[in-house]
């Protein structure tokens, strides 16, 4: 870029960092000419501070790398490498995920709730697993919407996870899970056709792709239906 960089830490005090209700299009910044220059497509923003007005600004340049900085409204000034912390609530503000692909998409939901939650695991993941071991306890408070993220590391994750989408219920297929996760030998003495094999094979990939396209790394990973991630420890506690 060609505007120089004018700041590259910010520290900002609880008295300003409270989100207004007004908003700029994603389209207003990528038609500034800073993120003209690496070709931006901007993916969401959040205005920090009404009296600051500055943008937290999400997005990809032109080579589909992800980028993420805080500039001024006319883009004459990037603050890059930086986290913006929200004294008062203690937690970082982050641009919000676009989860809007994920409706009706995934594998089982678990619970009955009024709060709903996208999660994405591995049933082969020990912290998957600690989740997993605890949602009993949370059922009647929230809604988990359940995703297949299966890590390359993990060998029998994809044998395990067939296992569970063969199941005819939710129910059923959340009790596999437990089963599959806590030892349970059952998914090794299971025969598929070749039919079920490659309709599974679909859904574990295309469940796959739906991680990825949110920039999901690990798991478990826990994402509310605003598309903020929370994380899997918090949302035991808070519902206990």
């Amino acid at each position: 870029m060609k505007k120089l960089i004018k700041i590259f830490n910010i520290i900002v005090t609880s008295s300003t960092l409270l989100f207004a209700a007004d908003t700029i299009d994603n389209s207003h910044f990528e038609n500034l000419q800073s993120f003209k220059e690496i070709k931006g497509t901007v993916k969401g923003t959040a205005l920090i501070g009404k009296n600051l007005d500055l943008y937290l600004v999400k997005g990809v340049d032109g080579s589909n790398k992800p980028f993420e900085v805080i500039t001024d409204k006319d883009g004459n000034y990037l603050i890059l490498n930086s986290k913006v912390f929200d004294v008062r609530n203690q937690k970082a503000i982050t641009v919000p995920m676009d989860v809007s692909h994920l409706k009706w998409k995934e594998s089982f939901t678990y619970g009955t709730g009024d709060k709903h939650y996208y999660v994405f695991i591995d049933p082969e993941c020990p912290y998957s697993n600690k989740f997993e071991a605890s949602w009993h306890n949370i059922k009647e408070d929230v809604t988990l919407h359940i995703f297949f993220f299966n890590l390359d590391l993990h060998k029998k994750a994809d044998a395990i996870t067939k296992w569970i989408l063969s199941a005819t219920s939710d129910e059923e297929r959340a009790h596999r899970l437990t089963m599959g996760t806590n030892g349970g030998k059952e998914y090794k003495k299971t025969k598929f056709s070749e039919k079920d094999m490659k309709k599974f094979d679909k859904i574990i990939k295309e469940q796959k792709s739906l991680g990825l396209k949110l920039g999901i790394k690990g798991t478990p990973t826990v994402i509310d239906f605003d598309g903020q991630v929370t994380p899997w420890t918090n949302l035991i506690n808070k519902e206990k």
